[in-house]
């Protein structure tokens, strides 16, 4: 099964309930000092980068049903199934995406 997970840079607020919800699905510990860091590490698989105004959003890409995703208030991330592949679960695709 080949999931992709898409970002769209122009809905994220920046409100890192993406790494949150991924630290808690996998156990991680989760607070300020660590929200502050903008890089992917071990206990940070979900990280949340400022880019001139913008926020970038790097992550593991492993998950077969992605906490961060369902986590996002602004629907900036979209868990889809790539063309030809067996897909256990889908995502429906909004129509402004």
């Amino acid at each position: 099964m080949a999931y992709a997970i898409l970002f769209d840079s122009t809905k994220c607020v920046g409100c890192r309930n993406c790494e949150a919800a991924c630290a808690e699905k996998w156990k991680n510990p989760y607070n300020e000092e660590i929200a502050a860091e903008e890089k992917l590490s071990a206990h940070k698989l979900t990280a949340v980068q400022t880019k001139g105004g913008r926020f970038v959003r790097r992550m593991c890409m492993h998950c077969n049903d992605p906490a961060c995703v369902s986590a996002c208030p602004v629907g900036a991330l979209l868990s889809v199934c790539m063309p030809g592949s067996c897909c256990a679960w889908s995502a429906a695709t909004p129509s402004n995406w």
